[in-house]
């Protein structure tokens, strides 16, 4: 499974707010302030969308036809766009 960018395996236990604050965090020790910006459920393992970012992790289409959300990691919203995922049609993008 190739990885993108910096990422939180979703079977951690991190919902998307704690996801997004421990990446701040991190990137904050490095001296880059991300603050404020979402964590996004991404998939790199399946091959059929795996440049479709979602916003909610209760998205129907994250899930289904041997997908699931332990599949799944976190990432930070401008990771994410900055390797090439796109905002899910039916989710679409969190708010910053």
């Amino acid at each position: 499974m190739e990885m993108r960018g910096r990422e939180l395996p979703y079977p951690d236990g991190f919902g998307q707010e704690d996801a997004a604050q421990w990446m701040q965090e991190c990137y904050a020790d490095e001296g880059v302030d991300r603050s404020g910006e979402p964590a996004v459920l991404v998939r790199a393992s399946a091959p059929a969308s795996r440049d479709v970012f979602h916003g909610d992790e209760q998205c129907g289409l994250i899930v289904g036809e041997r997908r699931h959300l332990y599949d799944a990691s976190w990432m930070l919203l401008g990771d994410a766009q900055a390797v090439g995922y796109r905002p899910c049609w039916r989710c679409g993008s969190p708010e910053r």
